[in-house]
Parts: C-alpha cells; sequence; structure tokens
C-alpha cells in the first residue's frame, strides 16, 4: 500500500470519505484539498482513505502540521492510517520538516496509536477546537523517519 497525491477526479471521492469520518462537521471549503496538500490510498481502483497537511515554518523549524487523515470505515484497522501518517511525514521530511504537530480527538484510540506510534507525544488538551464543539488534543514529535 503507497499513497499518491490526490488527482482532481479523487476529489468527490475524498469529500466523500470526510463525511463518513466526521458526519457532524461542515464541508471543507472548495480549494481545501488542493491548498492543502492530500494524499489518497487506492487499493484495487477504490479510494479507501486520505490525509491532508500543510508544510510550513515556526520559530525556525520546518513543520508537517496534519489537518485530516480518514479511512473508510470498513478498512480500518488495516494499516492504512498510519501508512497514509508515514507517507506525509516523508514527504515532509523530504523538504527538511523536522517536526510534526496535529489534533485529534481524546476518543479517537486509532489515531493515539497512530502518533504514538510515530514518535509523537500528546502535549495537551484543547477546549473546543473541532467545528461541533469538541476538544482536541494537541500531539507533536520529531519526525524521525
Amino acid at each position: 500500500m503507497i499513497p499518491r497525491p490526490m488527482r482532481t477526479d479523487d476529489e468527490q471521492t475524498v469529500r466523500k470519505l470526510y463525511a463518513q469520518g466526521h458526519p457532524f462537521w461542515p464541508p471543507r471549503p472548495e480549494p481545501w484539498y488542493f491548498t492543502y496538500s492530500t494524499l489518497v490510498m487506492e487499493v484495487d481502483g477504490e479510494l479507501l482513505g486520505f490525509t491532508s497537511f500543510a508544510i510550513g515554518e515556526m520559530t525556525g523549524l520546518r513543520v508537517v502540521q496534519g489537518a485530516d487523515l480518514v479511512v473508510e470505515l470498513s478498512y480500518r484497522g488495516a494499516g492504512i492510517g498510519i501508512a497514509l501518517h508515514r507517507a506525509r511525514l516523508a514527504l515532509g521530511a523530504a523538504v527538511g520538516a523536522t517536526w510534526f504537530s496535529g489534533v485529534t480527538q481524546p476518543d479517537n484510540a486509532a489515531m493515539h496509536r497512530i502518533f504514538l506510534a510515530c514518535g509523537h507525544h500528546a502535549c495537551q488538551p484543547i477546549r473546543r477546537y473541532y467545528p461541533d464543539g469538541g476538544d482536541g488534543v494537541l500531539y507533536a514529535g520529531a519526525i524521525t523517519e
């Protein structure tokens, strides 16, 4: 399983996956998945997951800022999520990023495991972070991939 960059014809499927993963959140604005780098996981011609992220600068560090990571419900637990996360870290490292930060829901055990498996640690809770008013947990750590 090797993630690839999202193509224009993938956007509708990515939007459906986003809505499936975040049913109570508003859709991302139209240019979102092209403004933020977006990788997809395609298996046998079917998109099973995606991640979007930004690469930026913070106090002299090049940073990968995770935005979304969603896997088709029936394929969760198959390693797609960690493969997507590792791919975004690798892309960041290829352009000199040395740090990752991202936020997940306090009850998203799968995302907590992915972050921990990649050497990131929980830094602090963030109250009312998500569009539905839900809290988040900030994770950060060095990119070692």
